[in-house]
């Protein structure tokens, strides 16, 4: 292609005004350029920044379930007459084994006794 410097000298030639003109186009030729540059990068960025939003709810339900599981098997356990529920008493004498301490623990639940 012709180089701009030889096509500004020759309106350098005729007009100032047409020069300037001129440099005017190319500089907010290059600055569109640039733009749509510049979009297509942030529009990936915000496409991943979403995959990692949805990768991090996917990893929390996912946690939360298995929390909601244990949970219902160590109650499950802690019920040996089958009724579906427990007494508070069992509850205690359950939440008083070392055992039961460690898992409760694991799961992010601390009691410094049983009735907490």
């Amino acid at each position: 292609g012709i180089d701009w410097w030889d096509i500004l000298t020759l309106l350098l030639k005729i007009s100032m005004f047409y020069a300037i003109f001129f440099l005017v186009f190319i500089v907010i030729t290059i600055l569109a350029v640039l733009n749509v540059i510049n979009a297509v990068f942030v529009s990936d960025a915000m496409e991943c920044t979403q995959l990692d939003i949805d990768l991090r709810m996917q990893g929390e339900l996912r946690e939360t379930k298995y929390l909601l599981e244990r949970l219902t098997r160590i109650f499950q356990e802690m019920d040996v007459a089958n009724k579906g529920a427990i007494s508070l008493r069992a509850f205690e004498e359950c939440v008083e084994k070392d055992e039961m301490k460690m898992v409760f623990s694991l799961i992010g639940l601390q009691f410094t006794d049983g009735l907490t």
